[in-house]
């Protein structure tokens, strides 16, 4: 196989790059021989751990070979990485400051059309119940005005028709009164328009900025969060194993082998 070449294997195409397809020939004949080995006794046994100094062996061969190809193409990209990073700052730093601008203007926005529409519900409800008030006052006062006006029609005596007439007269102003409270109240009301919520997306000059609401949280009382919604940190319980704990409720903690290669 020549080293130059462009070779396609399984699917993956290598680079036109010196001696990684024969590195690919190698693994995959040590792939096939794993795939059939059996361990039946000590010198078998031996054979095995031989191949896995020979993986080992491979494996370092194969990441020195691959520092050596990507080290000056890593580090001329995080360079480039580095400066455009440094070119744009002033820009990552101003598009924050704006779109925060942006959305606390939104949400005054928002903030101060639901204060206005509660204040005029509130007004709707005062009014509503001043009128009800005012009309069960207005019918108050018709029935006593009836009332009054049958009993001076029931007078006996001339003295009694004249005094119950004035309580007539009197309840029949009262009547009006209530009347006349009814329509000023009717009279000052107004056609009801309510604050229209602001857009959520802004155009201008070909470019639109549009404010989403999101639900996030932060933690005021760690105890009392549901177990549910928190996370074990295994890192600190590895750590803690391998500083000698060996019982941790809620864990079983036991041994498992694994299989440490040393090669020269």
């Amino acid at each position: 196989m020549s080293d130059l070449a462009t070779r396609t294997i399984n699917g993956l195409t290598l680079p036109t790059v010196s001696g990684l397809a024969e590195y690919r020939g190698q693994a995959d004949e040590i792939l096939a021989w794993a795939k059939l080995v059996t361990i039946t006794d000590n010198e078998s046994l031996g054979v095995a751990v031989a191949k896995l100094g020979d993986i080992a062996k491979a494996n370092r061969e194969a990441e020195t070979r691959r520092k050596s190809l990507t080290e000056a193409p890593n580090h001329w990209v995080k360079s480039v990485n580095e400066t455009i990073k440094w070119v744009i700052a002033p820009l990552v730093e101003a598009e924050a400051l704006v779109k925060l601008s942006v959305a606390a203007w939104q949400e005054a926005e928002r903030r101060r059309v639901e204060d206005e529409r509660r204040r005029i519900e509130a007004e709707q409800r005062r009014l509503e119940e001043e009128r009800r008030r005012a009309q069960l006052a207005e019918e108050t006062a018709k029935r006593e005005a009836e009332a009054k006006a049958k009993a001076t029609a029931d007078a006996a005596t001339l003295p009694e028709f004249y005094e119950r007439m004035a309580e007539q007269d009197e309840a029949q102003r009262q009547a009006a009164q209530a009347s006349d409270a009814v329509k000023a109240i009717d009279a000052t009301a107004v056609p009801v328009v309510m604050p229209a919520v602001p857009d959520r997306t802004v155009a201008s000059g070909g470019t639109t900025a549009t404010v989403r609401q999101h639900w996030t949280f932060e933690v005021t009382t760690l105890a009392d969060v549901p177990r549910a919604f928190l996370r074990l940190d295994e890192s600190k319980v590895r750590e803690a194993i391998n500083s000698g704990a060996r019982a941790i409720p809620g864990l079983r903690i036991f041994p498992e082998a694994n299989v440490a290669v040393r090669t020269k």
